[in-house]
């Protein structure tokens, strides 16, 4: 079973590559799991937001998650994202995560009404003890809007079957609190979901991160991830600065339209333009710009060896 201590480095939220009645294109999504492992990537998260998860029907979910643990083969764990409005739903996408043989089921907070902090540790407690997987904390507020404070986390950090947390809130006064509360432990990993704040978490003594952008460029994150662990300041400077770059596509290329279509539909077109997947969504997703400006932008990370293109 995984362990907190295997929760470490770089894990790509996959993609989902899908045809045009919203199945899962195998070949595609094959492609994409072999050019994340052979970027040195050290988990494959599933079925997580940047796979569009809630809006996949429940089979093309378990495909997803049956088909990255046949081509991984044991060589990176899966991570199963389980999101779900309430309880029972994520229950029972935990129940099917298990089912599909992954190795952790990741879940967020329930979403539209609000709850206390004490009604989320339940929430997260009871899942914990009654799921077959080991348990990871999804912290996203921006979309269920119910935020966990960090005081929750460190209380759920305690429960044994609570592996760690991916922190979405890009909040990083609380990430690097989390992180040195934590600090010396080795039963609870602190994952930043925010592609810039990697290597400042990671310098502090975070277990990692999980970053859509390495669906693009997962050569050049674990570059990073590695420079950071090595405490080599002068190169996380040079990458850093690079990564800064490589999010322009969710800054840029969204032309400050927020939604899915927008930031999903720049690292979707932008994956596309290297042989990987088709750059369709699930519906009504859709992307702002040109594919023209996406190939220039692509190109030059290409010519600057931050891009390494599937052989």
């Amino acid at each position: 079973m995984l362990t907190s201590a295997q929760l470490r480095g770089v894990i790509p939220p996959l993609l989902t590559p899908i045809l045009e009645d919203e199945t899962l294109d195998e070949p595609a999504f094959r492609r994409l799991v072999e050019y994340m492992i052979d970027g040195g990537c050290h988990a494959l998260f599933v079925q997580g937001s940047s796979g569009e998860s809630i809006a996949l029907a429940k089979a093309e979910r378990a495909k997803t998650l049956r088909l990255a643990k046949e081509v991984s083969a044991g060589r990176v764990p899966i991570l199963a994202g389980v999101i779900g409005q309430c309880y029972h739903d994520a229950l029972a996408n935990a129940e099917m995560a298990a089912e599909c043989d992954a190795d952790a089921a990741v879940a967020v907070t329930p979403y539209y009404f609000t709850y206390s902090q004490a009604e989320l540790v339940e929430y997260f407690t009871r899942l914990a003890d009654e799921i077959a997987l080991p348990l990871i904390i999804y912290n996203i507020p921006q979309r269920t809007g119910n935020p966990l404070a960090v005081e929750t986390i460190l209380k759920l950090s305690e429960h044994p079957r609570i592996l760690g947390v991916k922190d979405t809130s890009e909040n990083f006064m609380a990430i690097s609190r989390m992180i040195s509360l934590t600090r010396g432990r080795n039963d609870f990993a602190v994952l930043p979901g925010t592609e810039t704040l990697m290597a400042p978490a990671v310098l502090m003594g975070g277990a990692g991160a999980v970053l859509g952008v390495a669906n693009l460029a997962p050569h050049f994150c674990v570059r990073l991830y590695d420079a950071a662990r090595a405490d080599d300041l002068d190169r996380v400077r040079v990458l850093q600065d690079q990564m800064e770059d490589l999010f322009r596509i969710f800054r840029h290329y969204s032309r400050g339209e927020v939604s899915i279509g927008a930031g999903l539909g720049g690292l979707k077109l932008a994956v596309s333009l290297l042989g990987l997947l088709d750059e369709r969504q699930c519906f009504p997703g859709h992307r702002p710009g040109d594919a023209a400006e996406m190939k220039e932008m692509v190109d030059g990370w290409i010519a600057q060896g931050i891009i390494e293109p599937p052989k």
